[in-house]
């Protein structure tokens, strides 16, 4: 393994600033393959690994069994690591969605992974992304995802970027204090639904921009929700008007 690509795989900022991911599990490359991304460089340790997936990747690259292990995100690795590139999208990619989610300072890559997919279960299929979230293509990212980040247009945008949306969209962000029961909210036109992380919530940037504040009634005696379990219920509610 050259110098160049360990440098790379050492720098998990470089990775995501760049679009690289790795995967080394043989369940999400199957999915990697399936979702048509490509693999840049796959590095191997052993023969059954390369005759598994031989004819579906590039020139494969033989390493000593410590390489994989020293790069490999699970302790025990499946003897290879493929170094994946991220689809690249751009802003006008996401301008002809009908229903967006905007999801601001998510660095729990758990609860990333888990309201993408309750989201593309619902039919959400566009995600925008502010630059504080978790990396949309790490393990846990994922694997919380169940495999649905390679289903759906996500990428991460500037400030400038989700305020020309404001122009467009309808902006909800749930309030508990002051916000609509979401059973009786009209969702007409473009509409942008907002989730801020549990511990510092919607920046105030983007909630000034949030004119629709909704929330959840649940008659349970529990002081919020998880931001993924309410994400869920806000998506069911939703796609069901």
């Amino acid at each position: 393994m050259d110098k160049t690509i360990q440098l790379l795989l050492k720098d998990k900022k470089a990775m995501k600033d760049e679009g690289y991911f790795i995967v080394d599990t043989e369940k999400i490359l199957e999915e990697v393959l399936d979702a048509g991304i490509k693999v840049e460089r796959f590095f191997y340790d052993n023969k059954q690994v390369l005759e598994k997936f031989s004819t579906l990747i590039p020139a494969a690259e033989k390493v000593k069994p410590n390489d994989i292990s020293r790069f490999a995100s699970v302790k025990t690795p499946a003897g290879f690591l493929a170094l994946c590139r991220a689809p690249q999208k751009t802003f006008n990619d996401f301008k002809s969605a009908q229903n967006i989610i905007l999801l601001d300072g998510i660095q729990d890559p758990s609860n990333l992974g888990a309201i993408i997919r309750s989201g593309a279960a619902f039919g959400f299929n566009t995600y925008i992304l502010t630059d504080g979230c978790a990396g949309l293509y790490t393990e846990k990212t994922i694997r919380a995802s169940a495999g649905a980040v390679f289903k759906v247009n996500a990428k991460i945008i500037s400030a400038e970027e989700i305020a020309d949306f404001a122009r467009e969209y309808r902006f909800f962000v749930t309030d508990v204090n002051d916000g609509i029961d979401i059973k009786k909210v009209k969702t007409e036109g473009k509409t942008v639904l907002v989730f801020g992380s549990e511990g510092m919530g919607v920046s105030e940037e983007i909630r000034q921009i949030s004119k629709n504040k909704i929330k959840i009634h649940y008659p349970g005696d529990v002081e919020s929700l998880n931001v993924a379990a309410a994400a869920a219920v806000i998506f069911y509610e939703f796609s069901s008007k």
